[in-house]
């Protein structure tokens, strides 16, 4: 158990910011060598403090949150809304409606989504829609919001 912690405390990235191959060779071997359990509680600890000191370091707290966002909203949006594939929406069986020989559902399915810019109306004229910005929105008691647009596409099928 010794060298086990005597190794976590050397393992770092080298003077270039990246971690050395040789480094990252004897990670598997002790991976596969080694149980978690085994290491115990106080080396784990140890490796998760540095692990998450040097992730830090090298893109700290705000870039990664910033990135974060960026990824959500340049893909993971689109990916969510593609997730619902085609949705049956099937009102309620209404026997009066059956005189009339006709019965209504629909299918929809979302497209593709967009979100404008954040903006705020200041002024009377056609022009005065500006672009926020979050310190905008902080300063002036503001929610920091955007539009978002989605192509819908509604197919409504009658049935006899």
């Amino acid at each position: 158990m010794g060298a086990s912690s005597d190794y976590m405390e050397d393992v770092g990235p080298s003077s270039k910011g990246e971690v050395d191959d040789m480094d990252m060779d004897m990670d598997e071997d002790l991976m596969d060598r080694t149980n978690l359990n085994e290491l115990g509680k106080e080396t784990l600890q140890s490796f998760c403090k540095k692990a998450a000191s040097l992730f830090f370091d090298e893109y700290g707290l705000i870039s990664h949150q910033i990135n974060s966002y960026n990824a959500f909203i340049n893909s993971g949006l689109q990916r969510v809304f593609d997730s619902f594939g085609e949705v049956a929406v099937e009102p309620g069986y209404d026997s009066s409606k059956q005189k009339d020989g006709e019965w209504r559902r629909a299918s929809v399915r979302f497209g593709k989504v967009t979100l404008d810019q954040p903006s705020f109306w200041g002024g009377t004229s056609s022009d005065a829609e500006h672009n926020m910005f979050p310190r905008h929105a902080r300063l002036q008691n503001m929610t920091y919001s955007a539009r978002m647009k989605i192509h819908v596409n509604v197919q409504v099928h009658n049935s006899i």
